[in-house]
């Protein structure tokens, strides 16, 4: 009896399409169980036997304009409250899919929470990258399996004000989502905008941090070989013309760097 039922709305839905009649039959799309049903099987027929479209396509594709063009726009507003989303999951539940994976992600997706969900899904999940692809790798043009919506969201919500700099504030989004990697602007090989606090914090980082120099340890033993060997040799060129002096004068403005100038100039 259901294959039956099933071959007549598929069949109303074929001649729907070519044109043989101008709309389904009134009370089609009816408030129970079974317009829901027929409802289902037209959009799997439309997905699989129209468009041949396997799961990846399908979540590339359809939008809440496609439902138009399939001729079920009015099931699709009435059942699924025009969402893609929804309509896509109910009917197909084998494909057990995240809404962000669809070209269009439906209202209220993104949250905090979310944005980290699904940064860490795209890194971990699909890709496959850790710490070392991610700071050779990532760049502004990155898209990877729909990256853009996930930082645009991030622009957008509350996290969006620590961005201070002229990039497109992705150190910020994946230091916010990959905390445990406790990532450094000037790892990035990518990213190509500096502030002036990314510079200090970075020099900091170098004599504190990474050597444990104090004051006069610096004085007696920095070169541009260990900015160079930090991954601040680029930096030290473009904006300290290779000196350490100037970019200690910069970073600690209340000292005196006369001898680290000095001794340069020997060397």
């Amino acid at each position: 009896m259901v294959e039956n039922v099933t071959r007549d709305i598929i069949a109303t839905y074929q001649e729907v399409l070519n044109g043989k009649i101008k709309r389904f039959p009134d009370g089609t799309w009816s408030d129970d169980k079974t317009g829901v049903y027929f409802y289902k099987r037209c959009l799997r027929f439309a997905v699989e036997c129209i468009y041949g479209w396997d799961k990846e396509m399908a979540l590339e594709n359809i939008t809440a304009k496609w439902f138009g063009k399939v001729k079920l726009a009015t099931g699709f507003g009435k059942y699924f409250e025009k969402s893609p989303y929804l309509a896509v999951k109910e009917t197909f539940p084998e494909w057990n899919f995240h809404p962000w994976e669809m070209k269009t992600s439906p209202n209220g997706c993104w949250d905090d929470e979310t944005i980290k969900k699904a940064v860490r899904w795209v890194f971990n999940d699909k890709l496959k990258w850790g710490r070392h692809e991610i700071i050779n790798n990532i760049s502004k043009d990155f898209n990877e399996y729909g990256f853009k919506k996930m930082y645009a969201a991030f622009h957008q919500g509350a996290y969006g004000e620590l961005i201070d700099r002229d990039s497109s504030g992705l150190y910020e989004l994946l230091s916010y989502c990959f905390e445990e990697y406790d990532f450094k602007i000037w790892e990035f090989k990518k990213l190509p905008t500096w502030t002036e606090s990314d510079m200090k914090e970075s020099f900091k980082w170098l004599i504190e941090e990474r050597l444990s120099w104090d004051y006069e340890q610096t004085l007696d033993n920095l070169k541009y070989t260990h900015f160079k060997e930090s991954g601040l040799g680029n930096i030290l060129a473009n904006y300290f013309n290779s000196s350490p002096y100037k970019a200690m004068r910069f970073t600690y403005p209340d000292k005196d760097w006369s001898k680290l100038r000095h001794r340069a100039a020997l060397e």
